[in-house]
């Protein structure tokens, strides 16, 4: 668990595409190897969708915090965060089909935590700026709230 938990970690962090690939790919080796560590495929696949589910509050949690102190990059950083997970799941379901790539934020926040985020992300929207926009139509979908 915690070298899936730490893999996570990375994937969220990684700044390029390539990083990500290779987490990515070390994730991969993970979920094949699972024999190894004398876990079944399937705990082995619910194992990485609940680690995701996990990091996916509490990257909105972290946007939350940067928000509260006026830190404007880094509640936008942290919410970027939040939208690759998602690519994380539909990479690993590709070559595994046990693992869902269905994600949602209404799964992991209170209703509380999903209106103060749509507010924001509607706030996002109205900034008239393009990459705003975008960030906000992926986290608005992530809530089920936009297709």
């Amino acid at each position: 668990r915690q070298d899936m938990e730490g893999l996570v970690d990375q994937f969220v962090r990684a700044d390029t595409a390539p990083d990500q690939s290779d987490v990515a790919a070390r994730v991969k080796f993970l979920v094949q190897g699972h024999k190894s560590f004398g876990v079944t495929l399937e705990a082995t696949c619910a194992l990485v969708e609940e680690v995701i589910q996990a990091k996916l509050a509490s990257t909105v949690h972290e946007s939350f915090a940067a928000e509260e102190i006026g830190d404007m990059p880094g509640t936008k950083k942290w919410l970027q965060s939040t939208t690759k997970l998602p690519e994380l799941l539909t990479a690993l379901a590709e070559e595994q089909p046990l693992i869902s790539t269905s994600v949602s934020l209404q799964d992991v926040l209170t209703e509380d935590e999903e209106l103060k985020l749509s507010d924001f992300c509607w706030e996002l929207e109205e900034s008239m700026d393009v990459e705003n926009e975008l960030l906000a139509t992926r986290i608005l979908q992530l809530l089920g709230m936009k297709r």
